[in-house]
This record gives C-alpha cells, sequence and structure tokens, in this order.
C-alpha cells in the first residue's frame, strides 16, 4: 500500500481543551479499522459490528481495543465518509470523544497499533489537494480559517477557503485561452473565413481587460496580506523616546520595561492588538542610534529592518531631547521616510521641551502625546 492510501490518524481539534475532542481517521482502509473497535451499546440500535455503516449520519458507539472488546474506552459519537465525499476524497471516520488527555491518548494509540500512523502536519490537507478536492489557495484559507484571530482575518480566510481567488483565476485563464484561440486562428488560417481587422482587434480588447484585471488582482494583494496577516505597525525612534511606555499604554498592560537608562530595549517586542475587528501588530523596536555596543547594535539592526517591512511607522521625538539630534540620528540609520508610511509624533509634552522644535511649524508633528 502507498504512504498515500495508508491510514492516518490525529487529534483534529485543540489538546486539553474542551469537554469534547475530534479524532480524525483518513486512508483506504480507515472504514475497516475502525469498525473493528467500535461496538454497539447495549439496548442501543447503533452500529452493528462488521455491517458497513451509514456515511454522512452521526452515530453512537463504544470505543474499544479489539483485544480487550469487555473494556469500553469511552462512549463516542462517530462519523463515516465514504471516498470521494470526504474532506480528504479517501474513506475517512471522525470521532468525537471526550476531551481528556488519556482518553485521547488511548484511543489514537489504540489506531495506531490496529494499522494506522500518525498523521504529518498537514498531512489531511495535502491528501485533499492531491485528490483534486482543494486548489492550493483553498489549502492556504483553511490554514489561515485555523489561525485568525479577528473578523477580518477571517473573511479573508474564508474567502481563499470557498474557492474565490481560485475562481477568480480561473475565469482569467479561460479569457486568455479564448483569445490565444482567436490569435492561433488567425495565424494558423489567414486566407479562410472572415479572419479581418475586426478579429485582430477583438483580441486586442480581450487582451486589454485581461490586463486590466490582473492589475486589480495584484493590486489587491497587499490589503489581503494585511487583512489575513495584520497590520504591522512599528514604533521607532531613538533611545527615551517613549516607544515602550506608548506600547505599554496601547496594550493597557506593562509589557515592556521602562527605564530611563538609555537602550534598555535590545531587541524588539511584538504584540497582537485587535482595533474594530481588524488585527494590529504592534512592534516595540530598539532605540536608533550610533553605539559600539554589539548586543545593541543587532537590536538597532532588527529595528531598521522591522522599520523598512512594517506597513506604519510612528516616528517618535522626545521633546526633552535635542530633535535636530533624533532627526539626524533617524535618518542615518533607517533614511527617509514616505509621508504616506510614516506619522511623526512628539512625545512627554508633558516636559520641558526641546526649544528647537518651537520654530518649526506645528504642522510637522501628526500628534502631541504624553502617556503619563
Amino acid at each position: 500500500m502507498s504512504r498515500s492510501q495508508q491510514s492516518i490518524v490525529a487529534l483534529a481539534s485543540s489538546p486539553g481543551r474542551g469537554a469534547v475532542s475530534m479524532i480524525r481517521v483518513s486512508g483506504s482502509d480507515a472504514h475497516e479499522i475502525l469498525l473493528r473497535c467500535l461496538k454497539k451499546p447495549v439496548s442501543h440500535a447503533c452500529i452493528p459490528l462488521g455491517c458497513p455503516p451509514k456515511p454522512n449520519k452521526m452515530m453512537r458507539a463504544h470505543f474499544v481495543s479489539p483485544n480487550e472488546p469487555s473494556l469500553i474506552i469511552d462512549d463516542i459519537m462517530v462519523s463515516f465518509f465514504n471516498a470521494p465525499h470526504s474532506y480528504t476524497g479517501q474513506d475517512t471516520v471522525e470521532l468525537f470523544v471526550h476531551g481528556s488527555p488519556f482518553i485521547v491518548s488511548k484511543a489514537v494509540d489504540i489506531l495506531i497499533t490496529q494499522g494506522c500512523r500518525h498523521a504529518e502536519a498537514g498531512e489531511f490537507t495535502e491528501r485533499a489537494f492531491l485528490n483534486g478536492k482543494l486548489d492550493l489557495t483553498m489549502a492556504e484559507g483553511i490554514q489561515s480559517l485555523i489561525e485568525s484571530h479577528t473578523e477580518h482575518q477571517w473573511r479573508a480566510a474564508r474567502d481563499l477557503a470557498s474557492g474565490k481567488l481560485k475562481n477568480k483565476i480561473e475565469m482569467l485563464r479561460v479569457k486568455l485561452i479564448e483569445a490565444m484561440a482567436y490569435l492561433e486562428a488567425i495565424i494558423d488560417f489567414p486566407e479562410e473565413g472572415d479572419v479581418s481587422h475586426a478579429h485582430r482587434s477583438h483580441v486586442a480588447q480581450q487582451v486589454e481587460a485581461l490586463k486590466v484585471d490582473l492589475t486589480k488582482l495584484l493590486g489587491s494583494y497587499r490589503s489581503g496580506k494585511i487583512a489575513a496577516e495584520g497590520y504591522r505597525v512599528a514604533l521607532v525612534g531613538c533611545p527615551n523616546a517613549g516607544k515602550s511606555s506608548l506600547l505599554n499604554t496601547l496594550l493597557q498592560e506593562d509589557r515592556a520595561i521602562i527605564s530611563d537608562v538609555a537602550g534598555t530595549t535590545r531587541d524588539y517586542i511584538e504584540e497582537p492588538l485587535v482595533l474594530d475587528g481588524y488585527l494590529i501588530r504592534l512592534i516595540d523596536t530598539a532605540g536608533l542610534r550610533s553605539t559600539v555596543d554589539v548586543v545593541e547594535s543587532m537590536g538597532i539592526e532588527r529595528s531598521r529592518t522591522i522599520a523598512k517591512n512594517a506597513d506604519l511607522l510612528l516616528l517618535l521625538y522626545a521633546s526633552d531631547q535635542s530633535l535636530v539630534q533624533q532627526e539626524k540620528e533617524l535618518l542615518n540609520l533607517i533614511g527617509e521616510i514616505p509621508s504616506e508610511k510614516g506619522i511623526r509624533i512628539l512625545t512627554k509634552s508633558d516636559l520641558n521641551s526641546d526649544p528647537s522644535h518651537e520654530t518649526r511649524e506645528s504642522g510637522n508633528w501628526t500628534l502631541k502625546i504624553s502617556v503619563h
């Protein structure tokens, strides 16, 4: 039996959570293995041992070891699915057992002794892909669904998992093939029929329309990526600019260490924040300055990389420090920041300000804040 046909088993729900856990088995002999491990409850019409179960129906049964059938491991609910009408496209069984880690482990161990093997990470979805139940975009959508934390992540993942992107790509492919067919007809049969300028114009119109659709699809990548992975907001500034204080205030918890000692933050800290259904990934970075400290230099280098890849930068300037010097350090270490990507924030506005900022236009500062 090939590896892709072997029956695999795995816990399909979160371990150690909830009153009920789901175990999934898929493979060419999945039904046969499970029937050996099920026993009809006393005085309860359910699954006669050895008889094919009704597919797509939830049934009650006792789960036992074939080596010790008198010992009931658990009273469970079970569903059988016949190939190809299952998630993987193979014969599949889903067992709903009580959520005890012991029961789950015991049930899986028994299924292993009966011919199953442990599923590898993502192997159920891999089989679904290989059996034509999913394409790669839908498989990615399922993973995103599992990892979604907000409504916008869920919507983006649901669109992928339901085949929305797949259908869009397939529609573009069909239109492209149609345009190619027209073009090949013009090339191969120039003397036959009405292969005139009108036909060439038709092909040109189709290609232009495809170009517009493809440009729109490419343009949706960034918004889709943000919806799925979250909006990365980096707090950037010189040491003691108030980055960690702002992070703690936004999170409403003491997540980052705050100290008057410059260079306290040596590495970045990333924390999620849900705002109106959107996932925001707040990143507190190491203070940017010239230094000979090896460890601090490594943190600053990471800060530069994060600043480059972030969707938005909160550029923090401490009002009790030289703004000219802070500006010089930021320009030296991360370069010019596009206006649409950076928000300039003057922090510690309750303290004595650097006189140099009074000569600047107030419009240069998007916000003036104090977190104390």
